[in-house]
């Protein structure tokens, strides 16, 4: 709960350690459709870029390692996370679906690295 990434202009996480959030199995195949609970993670949105899929700091469920072009992902680029929709070709771009927010282009040699795949949220009031 104490992690986020940033549906904006990115989030550095250094003083914010991370939490344990519990959910049901039921709960987790029920409301994400998966069967897969070793490589689900749990970060907090902040930002308003990824509106209106995403709300403000929404409980992001993250599936590691499974990064699709055309899904919302969330990456790391240097010390900063960012939670985008990921297109691959012809260049890695990662586009926000908030139009306001210009996308961000990755380029080969920058250090970033494709963490993993949203597969849903939970708002909280």
């Amino acid at each position: 709960e104490n992690v986020y990434a940033s549906a904006g202009s990115g989030y550095i996480n250094d003083e914010n350690p991370p939490k344990t959030l519990e959910f049901s199995k039921s709960f987790i195949r029920d409301y994400l459709g998966t069967t897969e609970f070793s490589s689900l993670n749990i970060i907090k949105s902040k930002g308003d870029s990824m509106q209106p899929t995403i709300p403000k700091n929404a409980l992001l469920f993250v599936r590691l390692r499974q990064v699709k072009e055309g899904h919302i992902c969330v990456v790391r680029v240097e010390d900063e996370l960012y939670v985008k929709r990921l297109q691959k070709r012809p260049v890695i771009k990662l586009i926000s679906d908030n139009p306001c927010y210009d996308p961000i282009i990755l380029h080969e040699d920058e250090n970033f690295e494709l963490i993993g795949t949203v597969l849903g949220y939970i708002k909280r009031f």
